[in-house]
């Protein structure tokens, strides 16, 4: 499944029964990426594939935290959503590639 705007790269039904003590879980899941994709950036080039995997595991880590809210009815706070935003628009096929 392709990441475009407003596109799940996760499928949201992987997250259905997504228990409220699990939404921890996959919030240190997304910090744990972060971290990742930092030390990613600081040892190789932004556009590194390195520093890709980082940024896609990090949006899937994002997009299942999301995931997750949704099922329980939960907003998605602003900061997540517009990081959600512009990771969806850097995993855009030609945007890693450089094209």
């Amino acid at each position: 499944m392709s990441a475009t705007e407003g596109e799940p790269i996760v499928d949201k039904t992987s997250a259905r029964y997504c228990r409220v003590d699990e939404l921890p879980v996959l919030l240190q899941d997304v910090n744990s990426a972060r971290s990742q994709l930092v030390r990613e950036r600081k040892s190789v080039h932004a556009f590194h594939p390195q520093s890709v995997t980082a940024r896609i595991a990090l949006l899937r880590a994002l997009e299942a935290y999301a995931a997750g809210l949704d099922t329980k009815g939960w907003p998605l706070p602003y900061r997540l959503r517009d990081e959600l935003f512009m990771y969806r628009r850097l995993a855009r096929p030609g945007r890693i590639s450089g094209n």
